[in-house]
Parts: C-alpha cells; sequence; structure tokens
C-alpha cells in the first residue's frame, strides 16, 4: 500500500491545481478593479478570500475568541481551523489572511490525496471521477477560501482511510474527536466510529462490540469536551457557542406550540417552503435570480445529497459506516439549523459529506466517459461564477 503514496500524492497535487484554475480565474476576476466592484478598490486575492466567515475566523486568529450573549458572537466558529492557522502565522511570519488560505488551500490538497489512497482501496474504478467530481463541484470553491470545510473534508478523509485499513478503534476515535473540534457537525464521525466498530465481527462478540465501542465513545468526543472546557473557564459557560446560534437566523416562525419545529421539520416544511411565492422563506429574498446566489439551490443541493446516500446504501455502493456518516453529515445541519436558517447555507455544508462524491463518481464511472466530461463541463463554469460572485463580496449563503 505505501509504494501508492507517491502516485495518490501526485494525483492530489494534479486535480487540485485543474480543478482549482476556474477559482483563481473568478477570483482574478473579481478582484480585478472597475470590472465587478466599481467603487473602490478590491482587497486583492487573499483578502476576499476571507470575505463573511472568513472575517471572523481571521478576528479569532488575531484577537482570540469573544462571546456576548446579545449578539452575534466568535465563539459559534469551532477552534481546529483557527488554531492551525495561528499555528502557521506564528512560524511561518506570514499574513493572517495567508494562513488561512494556506491552511485551507494545503488541507484540500490533504484530503484529495488521503482520498485518492481511500478510494484505491474501496472503489479503483470510480477513483478519478470521485475526485474530479470533489474538486469541481460548483459549491466546493469554499474549500479554497478562508474557511474550516477543506480542513474537515481532510479529517474525513483519514477517518475513511483508517476505516479501510483497518487502524485500532482508538486512533479512529481520536481523528473523529479531531472532526469534532473543526465543525460540531463532525458528531456524525463519531457515529461512525461507533457503528465501524459495531459492524466488525472479528472486533469480538456482540457484548464486547458494544462494551468496546460505549468506552471509545468519550474519546471520540474530545474536541467538543476539550472547545467546552475552554469556554468554561474563558466566559464560564461551557455552552456559548451553542447559546449564540440564536442570533444567527433567517425568519424563524413563531409559535406557541412546544413540538412546532419538528412537526415543520418532519413535513420538511423549510425545503419547500423555499419555493413558495410570498414566503418569508423564499429563495427571492436574498437573491435576485437562481445563478446569482445560493438560495434557490440550497434545498436542492440538500435532496440531491440525502437520495445519493439513500441510493448509494441501496445500491451497495455504501457500506453501513458511510452511510451513518454521510445522513449525520447532512441531517445534523438539517435538524439544528434547517428550520431557523429556511435552509441557508445547506448546499455548503452538504459539501463536506464524502459518501455523496462517492455515490457520483461511482454512478459516473459506469457511464460513457463522454457522459462523465460533460458533466465535468457543466461544473466548471458554475464553480467560476459562484466564485466570481464570492470575490464579488455577494453573500452566496
Amino acid at each position: 500500500m505505501r509504494s501508492h503514496w507517491p502516485w495518490d500524492v501526485l494525483t492530489g497535487l494534479i486535480l487540485y491545481s485543474l480543478t482549482t484554475l476556474p477559482v483563481f480565474l473568478g477570483l482574478l476576476l473579481a478582484t480585478t478593479p472597475g470590472v465587478l466592484v466599481q467603487n473602490g478598490t478590491p482587497p486583492g486575492i487573499l483578502g476576499v478570500c476571507g470575505y463573511f466567515d472568513g472575517g471572523h475566523f481571521h478576528d479569532i486568529v488575531v484577537y482570540g475568541y469573544q462571546f456576548d450573549p446579545d449578539r452575534q458572537s466568535s465563539v459559534a466558529f469551532f477552534p481546529g481551523y483557527p488554531l492551525i492557522a495561528w499555528s502557521v502565522r506564528d512560524l511561518t511570519g506570514c499574513s493572517t489572511h495567508l494562513a488561512l488560505v494556506l491552511t485551507s488551500n494545503v488541507a484540500f490538497v490533504a484530503a484529495l490525496v488521503l482520498l485518492s489512497a481511500y478510494l484505491r482501496d474501496r472503489a479503483p474504478p470510480a477513483r478519478l471521477a470521485t475526485l474530479v467530481a470533489i474538486g469541481l463541484w460548483p459549491v466546493g470553491f469554499y474549500f479554497r477560501m478562508a474557511y474550516s470545510e477543506s480542513l474537515f473534508l481532510a479529517a474525513l478523509a483519514l477517518l475513511l482511510l483508517g476505516f479501510a485499513r483497518r487502524w485500532p478503534p482508538a486512533l479512529l476515535a481520536i481523528i473523529a474527536g479531531a472532526a469534532i473540534g473543526i465543525r460540531l457537525v463532525g458528531i456524525a464521525a463519531a457515529a461512525a466510529v461507533v457503528v465501524h466498530v459495531l459492524s466488525d465481527p472479528a472486533r469480538g462478540t456482540r457484548g464486547k462490540r458494544v462494551a468496546k465501542a460505549a468506552a471509545l465513545l468519550p474519546l471520540c468526543c474530545w474536541g467538543l469536551f476539550a472547545y467546552m472546557g475552554f469556554q468554561q473557564w474563558r466566559f464560564e459557560n461551557a455552552f456559548a457557542f451553542a447559546q449564540t446560534q440564536r442570533h444567527w437566523t433567517h425568519y424563524t416562525p413563531e409559535s406557541d406550540e412546544p413540538m412546532h419545529k419538528w412537526s415543520r421539520l418532519a413535513m420538511a416544511e423549510p425545503i419547500w417552503n423555499v419555493y413558495v411565492p410570498g414566503s418569508p422563506r423564499h429563495w427571492s429574498r436574498i437573491d435576485d435570480s437562481p445563478l446569482l446566489g445560493l438560495a434557490f439551490w440550497n434545498p436542492i443541493a440538500f435532496v440531491f445529497a440525502i437520495a445519493c446516500v439513500g441510493i448509494g446504501w441501496w445500491r451497495g455502493w455504501l457500506t453501513r459506516t458511510e452511510a451513518v456518516l454521510g445522513l449525520g453529515l447532512l441531517l445534523i445541519p438539517f435538524v439544528s439549523r434547517g428550520y431557523e436558517m429556511s435552509m441557508i447555507s445547506q448546499a455548503r455544508f452538504a459539501t463536506v459529506a464524502i459518501p455523496v462524491y462517492l455515490v457520483i463518481g461511482r454512478a459516473l464511472s459506469r457511464l460513457p466517459p463522454v457522459v462523465s466530461w460533460l458533466a465535468f463541463a457543466a461544473m466548471s463554469p458554475l464553480l467560476f461564477l459562484w466564485t466570481t460572485l464570492f470575490g464579488a463580496a455577494r453573500p452566496l449563503f
């Protein structure tokens, strides 16, 4: 297996370079004075990569965490990504913007390399199609921005490689805990580790597997516990990261019914109401056109991702562990924030659901090559367009 690592590294670097070209061209266009920004001069490629949530990560690296119970606070963003960027900045002496973007892009390369190695074991015929799909996924421009998605993707890729190569459960639990330290949705990785241990007959009787999984669960959540401990020490509130979420909303219907949210989620109301004319959730309240934002596409991307995981499990393309991981990565953001945010950012949240790409790659590898190339040709302009819009400071939520 080790003899393939040079080829996996080369594959990751080549695919990163080729698929990042539309992103670079989009940023170049967005930062050309007078082209999209008519008043003033854009802050340069590094600056625009840090728009929106990237600004919160920048402030965390520079000023540390802040918490005010009465407004949006930076404690909502987990520490794995800004901590590594802070280390890169202090070790290299580079600017904070460069450290954040460098961390994201190196992590994305690492994710592609790890996934190349994983797919070499897991699904060799679908390896290249899967990797190209990840690289050209239109919302995947976030993997190159000052966001935590690419680092989280790399942690998940490492975990999947560990599953395939039967690494010790304790090591898998440590990786899952690190994923939670990057993004809270990493709880899905902890669930995947538990399912992986429970599903492996080689790890002893069912009773022994249950006991081992239960013993590993606290280790799987070490990243969350560490962050909660920090918040308790710094702000005397271990749940500050959760409490500040109430300030991030986009139309939350008022109701006196205690189960109102859950009944609405069960009816998928946040999904279909985005397309009901006149609804406070309607996508046109955010964007002027479907192509000029993600508000129209958020529910579609979520439903498509769920369908991919379901089809992958039904067709046997995904293992039980992969299916649990994929569903967890999709359902946790939907259940926790889909109602309050009217599905905003669900397309971005879905970009880290690696099992979705496994299904896409498997499906494309079974079709004539021309179909795959047409699919990738359709992804590239959207990747370029949405990168350009993001670089022009248009909110792509």
